[in-house]
């Protein structure tokens, strides 16, 4: 791999009485790390063909070295700093923000540490132990409606009723939804194109979405293709409202407290 940079993440302290190492090495700890990693450098494409992240472990306690490419390496390591600064992890996607807190949690159970950084740096970018409480603000959350676009490929569910929307932004959503709305439907609505208005949980930092928490509000059917007629009619309808307006950016800047 060319241009390549590594990551390197050691774990320390005792299993037991026993020094930690390679021969103790509890695959629980590893699949946190790994975890950690695929996240991290490709949120959002886990289990999914990316570019190779390649890996090896070494005495000197536990060290986990990945090698990744420049760029993902540098925003990892810089992500982990502004976690050390600030004592929090809400400016993480939410996967990564996860794969913390159970690392967190780890090292509060077992006693050990994890120090995260570049093998090249006098000290890492983070350290987490048993001393430390990183996590996720409660305040993090808050409840939001989104617009989604896409296919059904799947709708029902014997316990929990969910629609499977394929969309190009997020993959495929898996949609709490009403049973009897569903039985409702008198046509099929498998591989057809859908709006579904969802309500769920958006972060107030990144505002990315929480996908395990939506449920559908509304759903009809969508067409993708772009309609010219029906874009200069919403047009010619909404023209009338700004016509006392001067500089409508401006009037949005002051609308939104962003003018001088």
């Amino acid at each position: 791999m060319e241009n390549t940079d590594t990551i390197q993440i050691t774990i320390s302290g005792k299993i037991g009485n026993v020094p930690v190492s390679p021969d103790n090495y509890d695959i629980r700890q590893a699949k946190l790390v790994l975890d950690l990693i695929e996240d991290m450098l490709y949120p959002g494409k886990k289990g999914k063909q990316h570019a190779p992240i390649t890996y090896s472990i070494s005495d000197g306690c536990v060290v986990n070295k990945f090698k990744t490419s420049i760029q993902a390496a540098m925003g990892f390591l810089a992500a982990m700093t502004v976690v050390a600064q600030t004592g929090r992890l809400d400016t993480l996607e939410l996967p990564v923000a996860e794969a913390l807190e159970k690392i967190q949690k780890d090292a509060r159970q077992t006693g050990l540490t994890y120090n995260i950084g570049s093998p090249n740096a006098s000290s890492p970018s983070l350290t987490i132990s048993s001393a430390t409480d990183f996590k996720r603000s409660p305040k993090t959350w808050a409840e939001a409606e989104f617009y989604l676009y896409g296919e059904i490929v799947d709708a029902g569910g014997k316990t929990k009723s969910t629609v499977q929307l394929r969309t190009k932004e997020y993959g495929i959503l898996h949609i709490e939804a009403d049973k009897e709305s569903l039985r409702n439907i008198e046509h099929n609505i498998l591989y057809r194109n859908y709006e579904i208005v969802a309500q769920g949980r958006q972060n107030i930092w990144t505002g990315e979405m929480d996908k395990t928490s939506l449920k559908i509000i509304s759903m009809k059917g969508h067409n993708p293709r772009y309609d010219e007629e029906r874009l200069n009619r919403l047009i010619a309808k909404a023209t009338p409202a700004w016509a006392g307006v001067g500089d409508p950016a401006v009037w949005v800047a002051d609308l939104r407290g962003l003018s001088d």
